[in-house]
């Protein structure tokens, strides 16, 4: 590439080797996909996408460097403005250096036209007097050949300089614009990657509030059953004490129905008891009677 090469910043300038991110498309650092490069022009922690290009730097390095694509683009366009501005300057110096030699050229013309215009004796005088300046005559053509050579080389080396400019801006052009896409396409997975963080953080909040909530149900559920656990205990409780007041029921019923076993048994015995009295009683009814009947029957 034409132009003076780029300066890079110090080592101490460059960003921290623990960056987490590239600083380009801010994706994050890993040992496979998107391994972490620093661009030795600005010093800052790129990936490999955003770094495909070497270039000569001012420096300890005698090879090419890997750039980044923000610096590669900037050392571009300051090398085409350089070589622009040297092509300018070249053609300046052309325009300049045939001015200077313009006179010498139409002088010898002049004074060829002059000497042929003239008689032999005259040209042969003036032929002598130039024989006698002959150096002063070579001199001049000798310069004005150099100069000439000078003059076409120099022009080659303009037009040398030309294609290689138009080339390296033909290039320049295809690469800004693959640098370009690079971009936008970087652009586009930054907002991409944004839009996924957002979603992330809305879900992460989502949960943790669910988490909360599901932490609060778990509180409360914790909470009831050891209440229910509480109740089954008073409930446990109140059913032994039924148990037992039922088996001290049972026996007091037990009772009872021997009681009243007993209590029919002397009923019955009372029936008997009354029956034989009855019997007893009319029995002695009836002798009493007999015994009446048979005192009235003896008095007169």
């Amino acid at each position: 590439m034409a132009g003076s090469a780029a300066v890079p910043v110090g080592k101490d300038q460059w960003e921290p080797d623990d960056a987490p991110n590239c600083s380009l498309c801010k994706g994050a650092f890993d040992l496979i996909s998107r391994r972490r490069h620093h661009c030795r022009m600005c010093g800052k922690c790129v990936c490999d996408k955003c770094s495909p290009s070497k270039m000569t730097l001012k420096g300890v390095w005698k090879e090419p460097q890997r750039v980044c694509i923000g610096c590669k683009v900037e050392t571009e366009r300051a090398n085409a403005t350089e070589a622009e501005l040297a092509a300018v300057a070249v053609t300046e110096f052309l325009a300049s250096l045939q001015d200077v030699l313009r006179p010498y050229s139409d002088g010898l013309s002049g004074f060829s036209e002059f000497v042929d215009s003239r008689g032999a004796d005259t040209g042969e005088r003036l032929r002598t007097a130039l024989e006698k300046n002959g150096f002063l005559l070579k001199h001049w053509h000798d310069t004005a050949v150099r100069t000439a050579d000078k003059l076409r080389a120099t022009e080659q080396e303009v037009q040398r300089l030309s294609d290689a400019l138009r080339q390296e801006e033909a290039e320049g052009q295809h690469e800004r614009h693959v640098l370009r896409q690079r971009l936008i396409d970087a652009e586009l997975g930054v907002t991409a990657a944004e839009e996924l963080q957002k979603k992330a953080e809305s879900s992460s909040q989502e949960m943790q509030h669910k988490l909360h909530q599901a932490e609060t149900d778990a509180a409360m559920a914790n909470k009831s059953a050891a209440q229910a656990a509480a109740d089954a205990a008073g409930v446990r409780e109140v059913l032994s004490n039924m148990e037992a007041a039922a088996s001290v029921l049972q026996t007091e019923l037990t009772d009872l129905r021997e009681k009243f076993a007993a209590s029919q048994d002397a009923l019955q015995k009372c029936e008997v008891d009354k029956r034989s009295a009855s019997d007893q009683a009319e029995e002695s009814d009836r002798v009493a009677q007999v015994a009446v009947r048979n005192h009235q029957a003896e008095e007169p």
